[in-house]
């Protein structure tokens, strides 16, 4: 595991994310990231490719990772297993 995440995770873990964490309110928190993601993709397409309007971007792309990883542990999920289940399912289309 990659240390930056496994910072992350550990942040959260000792927040008592993970253990005390409502499923459902993390996946609202996907859904409110991921719109934040949508209008800093307007942002900085549609209006101004500044290296500010990128790096918010970059941003909130990474909000929306950390929402999806949260998501995941607190299902006892591990998310790179996720991925690789989701790539094995499209590799076979």
């Amino acid at each position: 595991m990659d240390k930056t995440i496994a910072s992350i995770m550990s942040f959260w873990s000792a927040i008592g994310l993970y253990k005390l964490g409502d499923v459902n309110k993390q996946l609202n928190k996907i859904r409110e990231e991921f719109m934040e993601v949508m209008k800093a993709f307007y942002e900085y397409f549609h209006v101004d490719k500044s290296e500010e309007n990128k790096l918010n971007l970059q941003k909130e792309i990474g909000d929306l990772f950390i929402s999806l990883m949260n998501f995941c542990e607190i299902l006892g999920f591990d998310i790179e297993t996720c991925a690789k289940l989701s790539h094995s399912k499209n590799e076979r289309r």
